[in-house]
């Protein structure tokens, strides 16, 4: 072979080479150029979108992951992994609870009925029963039963009083109580219903108390339920009314 064609056999040759080389170089360039796009593009929106935070005593360790599903089980995973963590187990547990005021004003409930017939002058009270009334003794119950005070103003007329139930704060006492009181001094009278705690040693104490009456009730609902007993004659007038502390 002449050494001029060999000369242009090796110069065709590199020529070919060189230009599979360089397809080769451009190719995977421009292939990690869209694949760096890519990752950077998706990591930034992941990076926005699901950025997860692990607070640790003196640490902050931020952790990126590929997807949104990633990040929710993960930070599921998370919580669960810290809740687990933080607790001992094998140790008593304590537990913090925000301290309330006592409660001084909550003596419980009563449930009463009134009824007036004008033509015999004859007003009922029945003391259905209560719920949950304040504990007096040191067992976290109480004897309750209940005094009740008929008044013609500041004046007490004739005193009635229920049975006493040992150890309970809801008693049923199913009591009704009948007064003689004249059409004419109805809106003049008032009930002074008094729920007693007794004890043997010592004074009986007040759970609580209602005064019903036309005017100067304990309160709007004894008021109340004392008028629809009169616009309501021979009619029994049921309602729940919160006892008062004094």
């Amino acid at each position: 072979m002449k050494l001029s064609t060999l000369r242009a056999f090796q110069y065709k040759s590199f020529k070919v080479v060189y230009f599979i080389y360089m397809s080769s170089i451009m190719i995977v360039f421009r292939g990690t150029i869209q694949l760096g796009r890519y990752f950077y593009h998706s990591a930034s929106q992941v990076r926005r979108m699901s950025e997860v935070s692990v607070l640790v005593p003196n640490y902050y360790v931020p952790i990126y992951y590929r997807s949104i599903e990633e990040v929710s089980v993960a930070r599921s995973w998370l919580q669960l992994s810290l809740h687990c963590i933080m607790v001992d187990f094998a140790g008593k547990q304590s537990f913090w609870k925000a301290l309330k005021p006592p409660a001084k004003d909550k003596c419980g409930e009563l449930l009463s009925s009134l009824c007036y017939h004008p033509s015999n002058s004859i007003l009922t009270l029945t003391l259905i029963k209560a719920r949950n009334l304040k504990a007096k003794d040191i067992n976290g119950k109480s004897d309750p039963y209940v005094k009740v005070w008929l008044q013609f103003g500041d004046k007490r007329v004739e005193k009635r009083k229920t049975p006493i139930f040992t150890c309970t704060l809801n008693p049923v006492f199913n009591e009704s109580f009948s007064f003689n009181v004249p059409w004419e001094k109805i809106r003049e009278c008032s009930l002074d219903v008094m729920v007693m705690d007794f004890d043997n040693i010592g004074r009986n104490e007040l759970i609580g108390r209602i005064l019903l009456a036309g005017k100067n009730g304990s309160g709007a609902s004894e008021t109340k339920h004392w008028q629809d007993m009169i616009s309501k004659p021979k009619q029994t007038i049921v309602q729940w009314h919160r006892l008062k502390p004094e």
